[in-house]
């Protein structure tokens, strides 16, 4: 009985591995992507060059790009690897690598653990080398987010290992797909304002954070007409396609978005703080994150079609700025392009 018992735990283990156990987001405009998936050309347990990479260049390099990683839960690391690459002048070595972990009391990120030049090389452009470029950190302390940043003339990344405490790594999460043949739905309804002054609710602006550093806008929302499916009778996908912008002095902040379990003929003031919100995902939102962030609501669509609603609203709330306010004394969070924020539907 007891070896059945292990034997269904390691497999639950080994599936749990399989399918991945963390979220990934690139950092920093790339020159020239992986040919695969992420989670196929970064995370395959493969060091050598010669694996898919991503390469980025000039000034994007220069300011810091790397990986941000996201756990479910916080999680013991034994240590995380970075492999890069310079098997030709063509290639570059990193100037530094800089881990940093998410501080979620004080919402922002953690001290910085710098690893300079770790070849030894950095302003040598001739030095070449056919062997893998391996940086690794140890996190002291269990993990929710990691930020790897690369700083240089160009990083030619190859591998990223995240090794749990017993050694093994750890697999990647798949991301969103999102099909060319989906059905692009904008908003038909949105506004925004500040949770704690629902009367300053605005239709014209979709800050979420602190646009100023007088002001508070923590909260936007985006309501979608979805009637046309609800006579279809199905849907096989939905992804909710959010474009978001950095504001001001944002480093990075904790998002949460939310379904309005009830449909909205028209949004108002009330629905910043209504209390019938369902959570749908929450995320970081870093500075040097892509301008658009998927999120898969299928399931959410799924039931609120079952239900007979032809209406569905997501309301996206800055957590950090909820919790901490205005640290800066200044503009922080994001900017939400109501126009842009399209629904993607698949038949």
């Amino acid at each position: 009985m007891k070896t059945a018992v292990f034997l269904l735990l390691t497999a639950a283990v080994g599936f749990l591995r399989a399918e991945g156990c963390f979220r990934h987001t690139l950092l920093g405009r790339c020159s020239l992507e992986h040919s695969l998936s992420p989670e196929t050309a970064l995370f395959d347990g493969k060091v050598s060059y010669q694996s898919p990479h991503v390469i980025w260049e000039g000034g994007t390099a220069s300011a810091g790009c790397g990986v941000l990683l996201e756990f479910p839960l916080p999680k013991k690391i034994s240590r995380i690897t970075v492999v890069s690459a310079k098997p030709n002048r063509l290639a570059w070595a990193a100037e530094r690598v800089v881990f940093q972990s998410w501080d979620s009391d004080r919402q922002r990120w953690g001290a910085e653990n710098t690893f300079p030049d770790p070849t030894g090389h950095f302003h040598d452009r001739e030095w070449m080398t056919a062997e893998p470029i391996e940086t690794t950190w140890q996190p002291k302390a269990a993990v929710q987010a990691v930020r790897i940043l690369l700083y240089g003339q160009g990083i030619w990344l190859t591998e990223v290992q995240v090794h749990d405490t017993d050694g093994a790594i750890l697999g990647a999460l798949p991301g969103v797909p999102i099909s060319t043949d989906a059905a692009g739905l904008s908003p038909c309804d949105h506004g925004g304002g500040p949770s704690v002054s629902i009367a300053h609710y605005r239709t014209d602006q979709g800050y979420v954070g602190n646009p100023n550093r007088l002001c508070r806008n923590d909260r936007a929302i985006v309501n979608y007409d979805v009637r046309p499916f609800l006579a279809a009778g199905k849907v096989s996908r939905c992804v909710l396609e959010l474009a978001m912008k950095p504001m001001g002095g944002q480093d990075c902040n904790l998002f949460a978005l939310e379904m309005l379990a009830a449909p909205r003929i028209a949004l108002r003031d009330m629905d910043l703080v209504a209390s019938d919100a369902v959570p749908v995902h929450s995320f970081l939102f870093d500075r040097r994150c892509p301008e658009k962030k998927h999120v898969d609501v299928t399931d959410f669509l799924k039931s609120a079609l079952a239900k007979g609603h032809g209406l569905i609203a997501f309301r996206l709330r800055d957590v950090t700025t909820e919790k901490v306010g205005n640290r800066l004394n200044q503009a922080e969070g994001a900017i939400l392009d109501y126009s842009q924020t399209i629904l993607k539907i698949e038949p």
